[in-house]
């Protein structure tokens, strides 16, 4: 089971955009904060995956409902 922090941060893009308008399904790539990536995708093209989490930290609250651990 994934921590509530990362559960949390998938699947929240604010608006949502639909990767489909027929079937309104969201992209597995940028509608959610987190996204997970196979480990042998990730390492077959590392530079890829860290330039959208960074783009994504770009956009910070702008494009996702951020949820942050508790004080």
């Amino acid at each position: 089971l994934a921590p509530a922090i990362i559960t949390d941060n998938r699947f929240n893009q604010t608006p949502k955009k639909h990767a489909c308008p027929v079937c309104e399904c969201i992209s597995w790539d940028t509608g959610s904060y987190i996204s997970y990536v196979e480990e042998d995708a990730f390492l077959s093209d590392i530079d890829l995956y860290i330039e959208k989490a960074y783009n994504k930290s770009l956009e910070g609250e702008n494009g996702y409902e951020i949820h942050v651990l508790p004080d």
